[in-house]
């Protein structure tokens, strides 16, 4: 499969199908977004998956691992700050959200937002417009979640800073905590989902890039890596906390749980 790297990081991205990527064709996910939510909530729901759809299309403008590497961003863009904005998944182990013994595997995804400044080497976003999905295949079963999950961190240019095989490029930590709650069935009970999570990444140049079909024209950068963390069902009765999942760094298989995010030209 091309561009393992990064592109496996947001593998669990691409698989959390509400639409057919390929064709970018709706299936039958307006059908399956919980019972319980608004018509409000499948818009939500459909923000995020157009928003997923255009993250992919920016990575598929890297044709293989070795155009990654080669877009490692070096130098510090013109325009020392930039907005991005992408998409997130987090895998955890099953028992997090499911309390079944079925096959699916629920994942937490969402939209995703940062803010750089390369002059004072800050980032800072937000996890937002969040839900889980039950069923990563043709058509999704979802549940909106209430909340945010806001993040701050450091950037730096130092070798082995954030990973020690890619050196001389900018690079990002950052940690964040938020409560993300379900409120839209009466099952669930007003679930809610403690977060504590870690984001490591690489920047990517992206200037030469230009219009990308369907998405726009691409600023100077994009963002991508791998989130860590853990997760407390605050509402379960218990003090059991539940890892996020995402293999080692550069995640190599389905499971990773990990984001992208890029600049879009005003």
């Amino acid at each position: 499969m091309k561009h393992t790297l990064l592109y496996s990081l947001v593998l669990s991205v691409s698989f959390l199908s509400a639409c057919d990527v390929s064709t970018g064709t709706e299936t039958d996910a307006e059908d399956d977004v919980n019972s319980g939510s608004s018509a409000g909530d499948q818009a939500n729901y459909n923000e995020y998956v157009a928003n997923r759809n255009d993250a992919i299309s920016v990575l598929d403008e890297f044709e293989s691992d070795a155009d990654l590497e080669a877009a490692l961003l070096e130098d510090a863009p013109e325009n020392a700050t930039a907005s991005l904005q992408g998409t997130y998944a987090i895998n955890a182990i099953d028992e997090t959200f499911d309390d079944d013994d079925d096959d699916d595997d629920t994942r937490l995804v969402g939209d995703m937002t940062m803010d750089v400044d390369f002059g004072d080497a800050t980032v800072s976003g937000s996890l937002t417009n969040n839900f889980l999905d039950s069923d990563a295949t043709d058509e999704s079963k979802v549940t909106e979640l209430d909340g945010s999950v806001a993040f701050a961190g450091t950037l730096d240019f130092d070798d082995g800073f954030y990973d020690s095989t890619n050196t001389n490029q900018w690079q990002l930590e950052a940690s964040g905590t938020g409560t993300l709650t379900d409120n839209t069935t009466v099952a669930s009970d007003g679930a809610q989902y403690r977060l504590d999570i870690d984001l490591n990444g690489n920047f990517y140049d992206t200037s030469d890039i230009g219009n990308v079909a369907g998405v726009g024209e691409l600023g100077d950068v994009a963002a991508g890596g791998l989130i860590e963390g853990n997760i407390d069902v605050t509402t379960d009765g218990d003090t059991v906390i539940y890892d996020i999942t995402g293999s080692e760094l550069y995640g190599t298989d389905d499971d990773s749980s990990g984001f992208l995010v890029y600049e879009l030209e005003d």
